[in-house]
């Protein structure tokens, strides 16, 4: 693939940033094709385009990791055993780079859909991704539960979707991210953008890059609260399914100390993930709404 060949491997850990301005190039060709070979709705037609580039590259990324963990493993192996327990927490660093790697492919999503969304005109915006908005509507029209166990056990069923999705097509949890980056993208943020828009057309040709700032740091307020807890446990869910679902493929249980170690950080990952998704709907459920009569009229 071009962008196997144009990132390498090396350049990403050392520059994982790069990998925003990947996802966003992603989305920006995706929409592009799209619009132009198909009819509308596009929105999961656009994700398709926009996932699969994105799934060999995340492979091969894994891959890299996971024959790092087996090297590490046979390290500190061979060393003393009153060193081993200091080897050991060299294991977590290994993971960094995959974390990094979805989170800043995450946001160059969010960004790319941000940007097609709102620059695409309005009413035409809204039938290109009239599937994505579809998603939001059926939910509304269902009894929606905001408590505590409500929201945490919504959110620790996504999880446990997208580890089975790693599990059955193998970083198939992308899907899943790439989807959850165009609801933000389009809803929050584009629609964030249209809003402020036409209060800064004096501006002229800085009108619509002011009107992405403003709109999208609005957006992105309102995520905070609790978005942050939630997207990071999904990000470490992704990356826990991702380590598991390459392992089996490349028969690490027959290596039984180092498919020991990899399950187990498989497991303390997704249990990271899940405290940080409690947290997240706690803040969510107990504290926003607490907080919410003290916050600015456009945050409510």
């Amino acid at each position: 693939m071009v962008v196997e060949r144009i990132f390498q491997a090396e350049m990403i850990k050392r520059h994982p940033c790069l990998i925003s301005a990947v996802a966003f190039l992603f989305v920006c060709i995706s929409v592009l094709l799209a619009v132009m070979t198909h009819s509308p709705p596009l929105g999961f037609f656009i994700i398709a385009l926009t996932v699969m580039p994105a799934i060999p590259f995340f492979v091969r990324m894994t891959i890299c990791e996971e024959k790092g963990e087996e090297m590490l493993v046979k390290f500190i192996s061979a060393i003393p055993a009153k060193n081993f327990e200091a080897g050991k927490k060299g294991l977590v660093s290994l993971y960094n780079n995959l974390i990094k790697l979805y989170t800043y492919f995450f946001l160059g999503c969010v960004v790319g859909f941000a940007f097609t969304s709102s620059v695409i005109p309005g009413e035409y915006s809204k039938v290109v991704f009239s599937d994505i908005w579809q998603i939001l509507s059926t939910t509304s029209t269902q009894p929606v539960d905001l408590s505590f166990w409500g929201i945490f056990s919504h959110n620790f069923q996504l999880m446990l979707i997208m580890v089975f999705f790693s599990l059955v097509y193998s970083i198939g949890a992308i899907f899943l991210l790439v989807l959850n980056a165009a609801i933000i993208g389009v809803v929050v943020l584009g629609e964030g953008i249209r809003t402020v828009l036409p209060d800064l057309a004096s501006l002229g040709s800085l009108a619509y890059p002011s009107a992405f700032v403003i709109g999208s740091l609005e957006g992105i307020v309102r995520l905070l609260p609790h978005g942050i807890c939630e997207f990071s446990g999904f990000f470490l869910a992704s990356v826990a399914g991702g380590l598991f679902s390459v392992a089996i493929e490349r028969k690490a249980y027959k290596r039984m100390p180092v498919f020991r170690r990899i399950l187990l950080d498989v497991v303390k990952l997704l249990v990271l993930a899940t405290l940080l998704l409690a947290a997240g709907a706690f803040i969510e459920a107990v504290l926003y709404p607490a907080l919410e009569s003290m916050l600015p009229a456009f945050l409510k």
